[in-house]
């Protein structure tokens, strides 16, 4: 301490704001590249979403051609037969 009661000299106060300025600087830019990952991370989950979508509609178009495709294929083959009956 000084006899002003400042514990630290002007020069320290000095240095200490220039390593704390480079520090924030540093953090910006981590913050920065922290963004940037962040966005693209959410656009690689809309294309999972996405994927995911399509996937489950072909199934769900597989498995209506599986329970109604019997049932198709006799309505046909009932309209074939009746027209060479008549």
């Amino acid at each position: 301490m000084d006899e002003y009661g400042n514990w630290y000299s002007n020069k320290e106060l000095y240095e200490s704001i220039i390593a704390l300025k480079d520090e924030l600087k540093e953090t910006r830019h981590i913050i920065k590249q922290y963004n940037g990952l962040r966005e693209k991370i959410e656009g690689v989950e809309d294309k999972v979403k996405h994927i995911e979508t399509l996937t489950e509609a072909k199934r769900g178009f597989g498995q209506s051609i599986r329970d109604w495709g019997g049932w198709i294929f006799g309505f046909i083959t009932l309209f074939i037969l009746l027209i060479q009956y008549l």
